[in-house]
């Protein structure tokens, strides 16, 4: 199932540039909202999105911003999670605009939304203990996983998964329901997983799925 933009993610107050204004006021109002992208709108219609690279190589400080839009990339106000952040990713963008089917501009997805997406996709702040695995990709089966968990009256509240760049082994940081995770670390120890991590308390679980949020947040390099 996938996880839909909760309204209050999208910032309804993250002002949008009208399409009349100068490079140099735009420039001024990333500045203040320390932001490397901005919506331009024509009244209440979406146009585009301004980046400030753009703007930087512009020597007429009193030209257009609107003649310098290079992308028109947006979201609409039921795009799941899954996609939001892949667009952010792919795009290296520090804003993005929520846009309705009539192409109004209602919003934008920023920093802070990114992270409460992400946190609610993980179940940060449930209960819980977490369990992080190391294994070759070729190995991996979601569906043996999930049963060693299952098999320890747990259940699978949400599972990252990340390739570790220097031994290309997979990463698998599971949050489970289970307020200790010592026997779903013996079971999987058991089944010959190595287990790179696990612990009981939740403190020590949100810190473990927030350091993997904040990696991903640095690599949008927002």
């Amino acid at each position: 199932m996938l996880l839909m933009l909760r309204q209050d993610f999208i910032s309804k107050n993250f002002p949008a540039l009208e399409k009349s204004a100068a490079a140099a006021q735009a420039l001024s109002v990333m500045s203040d909202l320390k932001t490397k992208h901005l919506p331009v709108v024509d009244g209440g219609a979406y146009i585009g999105l301004l980046a400030e690279k753009d703007l930087l190589a512009e020597p007429d400080a009193d030209a257009l911003a609107c003649d310098m839009i290079s992308q028109k990339i947006n979201v609409g106000p039921s795009a799941d999670v899954h996609e939001t952040v892949a667009l952010m990713m792919r795009h290296h963008l520090t804003v993005l605009p929520v846009v309705s089917p009539e192409g109004n501009y209602m919003g934008a997805i920023t920093r802070d939304g990114v992270l409460d997406a992400l946190a609610a996709l993980c179940n940060i702040e449930a209960a819980g203990s977490v369990v992080v695995l190391e294994l070759q990709p070729r190995d991996y089966a979601l569906s043996d996983i999930a049963r060693i968990i299952e098999a320890n009256n747990a259940h699978v509240l949400s599972l990252l998964s990340e390739t570790d760049k220097e031994t290309g082994q997979l990463v698998i940081t599971i949050k489970t329901d289970l307020e200790d995770a010592t026997p779903i670390a013996r079971s999987f120890e058991h089944f010959n997983y190595a287990v790179r991590h696990h612990s009981m308390r939740t403190d020590a679980d949100t810190e473990v799925i927030q350091r993997r949020i904040n990696e991903l947040l640095h690599y949008i390099n927002i």
